[in-house]
């Protein structure tokens, strides 16, 4: 994942000095660093609940698909968790 995003940091570098940034190749950045915002808060938080992170990453907006990839869970069990806590508001 870090290698990805050094990849593509290196990539951005150089399109924006050739000014040929593309809509996807931005939306493919902003989507990895949410991804890396909410890993870098699970690190922090190694102790709190998996519905408390599934909660987090739903928020800035990371995908059911992806929140079970990067917490080895079932998408299912994300969506239920995701959907428990939409009623609880």
């Amino acid at each position: 994942m870090l290698e990805k995003i050094r990849l593509l940091s290196i990539r951005l570098y150089k399109d924006l000095r050739n000014k040929t940034m593309h809509t996807k190749q931005l939306d493919e950045i902003i989507e990895l660093q949410k991804e890396t915002n909410a890993l870098l808060a699970i690190s922090l938080r190694k102790d709190a609940l998996k519905s408390t992170l599934i909660e987090e990453m739903g928020k800035v907006g990371i995908s059911p698909k992806r929140i079970a990839l990067l917490l080895d869970t079932t998408q299912n069990a994300v969506n239920v968790s995701l959907s428990k806590n939409r009623k609880k508001k």
